[in-house]
């Protein structure tokens, strides 16, 4: 069977909205589709098709992956279940004292609770921190903020919670100031997709380098690097819109670009070198697309 209907077939089929707990076939390349959760912070028009740009990414992913990779999609919602089920479990625990730090503006959006605290900070191009567009304070003083409420709340432990760990270089440096600062309260990870192996060494990076084992709904492992992949990919839908992406600052203005040309150049784990000027059109013309039907929505208001 050739790679185009074997992918067609996982696309097509709804055990891949969901995955298992591990993901250990060769090269795993797991989209997660979060456009939906991203234009409801627009809109909730039921008459702006989001599910049509959400499943034209699907399609476009699963030809602009690298040979032999194995395609999965995920439903941002799926995770945002699981992890908000466990969430709202732990802060209505009547013997626990614990607060919730949410690293993703996505997540566990319908709990409202004093004991969970945001925060929105996201890496640079440069790969430092800095706020996400639209996020006015520091990420300095957001942490800042953030151990000041834990100390004032008393909390026994902390959960922290994000939709991936990949790589550990933002998650990594947060715990340390973390346990620093709050030397006497527990600290805790739960993510919805953690890496494991290889250059993708999140979950063995948290673990050796701060002392805690993650927790997580599903294990994606990466199998060894090739010339045109680190092993593995875990797209975001929304950084390849004008809705997500890289973020940078310039002249004090938060800027995002695309994980496509021209704004910016794609890792070989999403898409091959030699395919890159052709799927920058394809997406920018999918994108255009999807702003032509957020203008004819803005113009309706």
């Amino acid at each position: 069977m050739s790679k185009e209907n074997i992918t067609e077939q996982m696309l097509n089929s709804e055990q891949y909205k969901e995955l298992p707990g591990i993901v250990d076939r060769p090269y795993p390349y797991v989209v997660i589709g979060d456009i939906s959760d991203v234009t409801k912070r627009i809109t909730d028009r039921p008459d702006i098709n989001v599910e049509f740009f959400q499943d034209k990414l699907y399609s476009m992913f699963k030809t602009i992956m690298p040979e032999k990779s194995t395609f999965y999609s995920v439903s941002a919602d799926k995770i945002n279940f699981a992890i908000e089920k466990i969430v709202k479990s732990e802060i209505e625990n009547p013997f626990k004292k614990v607060g919730v730090v949410n690293l993703d503006r996505y997540l566990c959006s319908n709990i409202k609770s004093d004991s969970i605290f945001q925060i929105n900070i996201s890496r640079d191009i440069n790969g430092g921190l800095i706020a996400r567009p639209g996020e006015t304070t520091s990420p300095e003083d957001q942490i800042k903020n953030l151990m000041l409420w834990s100390i004032k709340n008393n909390f026994r432990e902390l959960i922290i919670i994000d939709d991936v760990l990949a790589f550990g270089d933002t998650l990594v440096p947060f715990i340390k100031g973390l346990q620093k600062e709050t030397p006497n309260t527990k600290v805790k990870v739960l993510v919805g997709l953690a890496s494991s192996g290889g250059s993708w060494r999140g979950i063995e990076r948290v673990r050796e380098e701060t002392g805690i084992i993650s927790e997580f709904i599903t294990l994606i492992e990466a199998s060894d690097k090739r010339p045109d992949t680190s092993g593995m990919a875990i797209p975001t839908s929304r950084d390849f819109t004008f809705l997500g992406g890289k973020v940078s600052k310039i002249e004090n203005n938060v800027l995002s670009y695309p994980y496509f040309l021209p704004f910016s150049v794609p890792v070989g784990s999403f898409m091959p070198k030699e395919q890159r000027v052709k799927n920058a059109r394809d997406l920018l013309a999918l994108n255009r697309s999807l702003e032509h039907t957020s203008a004819e929505f803005w113009r309706g208001i």
